[in-house]
């Protein structure tokens, strides 16, 4: 029932000479004092949004005016919640969708003036989360709390849950092709798996080769490639439709942002040692390395503006980890050091 593909390694181009020339540079810095802690960036390039998820709540920033234009919820804190991890865009229907940890709920707001319409209770520890155009559904990873491994569905347009979809072991990012499939990290096995996002079944899981503990992952549509980031500081791009690795190039280490511009082909993957590596699609099955950018501590998500090719990313310094769990940090995370956030911006060169 479960298709399982081995290796297959493809030519790998480094970029030398002239072509390692500076691509992007900063443009941007911008102070964020309200940021205590962040996970997944959005852009809604539509709407000209930036969603940085915040421990209470989404600070939603113009991508434009770099400035915030609004929070989700407004106010920014629901009493006794927390963990904010995710958020999709559903602009077909003009909703948004938020992943909240504390309570495990997926969160509805209305992307014309981020109300809140409803919340739908999901399983323990929602983590990613991904809009599916084709089906109109909402699949929301469910991984943080061991032991719990799986995807809660849920319909868009009416909020209704409408299943669960187990799977083999612990989840991280996910990714939909736009054309009824939706393909999951599973972290602790080094595998990915293929969600029909109809039947809510998986029909496939494939092995993802050298590459170790995936974290981020990617897209490119047009030509059924996947791109993933590995805790071996690994970057690989494999087959969305038979699951063969096609090669690899190096990356930073605790990357956990990866974006495919379908514009330019480039893929940019974001480490917590704070670089950004920017890298082309040059020909079927090849990559080249074009950049290798120094960014900041701890930026490890980024998103991308698909109509400026601008990249954002937060950087930011931490604080000693709490001795024990609480009940609104049950994973030990630091504290963020105030006066340390950043919102970096880089840009092609004109």
């Amino acid at each position: 029932m479960l298709a399982i593909v081995g290796l297959g390694i493809a030519h790998v181009v480094l970029a030398g000479g002239a072509q390692a020339a500076d691509t992007y540079h900063l443009i941007r810095t911008v102070e964020l004092p309200k940021v205590t802690g962040w996970d997944y960036l959005r852009i809604d390039s539509a709407k000209r949004e930036l969603f940085v998820s915040n421990n209470s709540g989404v600070i939603v920033f113009s991508i434009d005016r770099l400035r915030e234009v609004g929070t989700i919820p407004s106010p920014p804190t629901w009493r006794g919640v927390g963990l904010i991890h995710g958020v999709a865009v559903a602009n077909d229907l003009g909703y948004g969708f938020v992943s909240q940890e504390l309570p495990p709920r997926v969160v509805t707001f209305r992307l014309s003036d981020l109300r809140v319409v409803r919340a739908t209770r999901v399983a323990p520890g929602p983590d990613a989360i991904v809009y599916d155009p084709t089906t109109k559904r909402v699949f929301s990873i469910d991984g943080k709390v061991s032991g719990v491994h799986r995807v809660t569905v849920v319909d868009a347009d009416s909020g209704r849950r409408i299943g669960e979809i187990e799977l083999p072991g612990r989840p991280e990012y996910a990714v939909s092709d736009h054309a009824g499939s939706v393909f999951v990290n599973i972290a602790s096995l080094d595998r990915i798996v293929r969600i029909d996002a109809r039947t809510l079944q998986i029909n496939a899981v494939w092995r993802m080769g050298a590459c170790k503990d995936p974290s981020a992952l990617a897209i490119d549509r047009s030509r059924h490639r996947l791109f993933a980031a590995c805790g071996n500081h690994r970057l690989i791009w494999m087959s969305s439709r038979s699951g063969q690795v096609l090669g690899s190039i190096p990356i930073g280490g605790g990357t956990d942002a990866v974006r495919f511009d379908p514009k330019t082909r480039e893929i940019f993957a974001s480490s917590g040692i704070g670089t950004l590596t920017v890298a082309r699609e040059v020909r079927n099955a090849h990559v080249t390395v074009v950049q290798q950018i120094k960014t900041g501590p701890n930026g490890r998500t980024m998103a991308l503006d698909h109509t400026t090719h601008r990249v954002f990313i937060i950087t930011a310094r931490f604080g000693s980890p709490p001795k024990h769990p609480t009940k609104y940090n049950p994973h030990d995370y630091p504290s963020v050091l105030p006066g340390t956030v950043k919102l970096m911006v880089y840009g092609p060169r004109s």
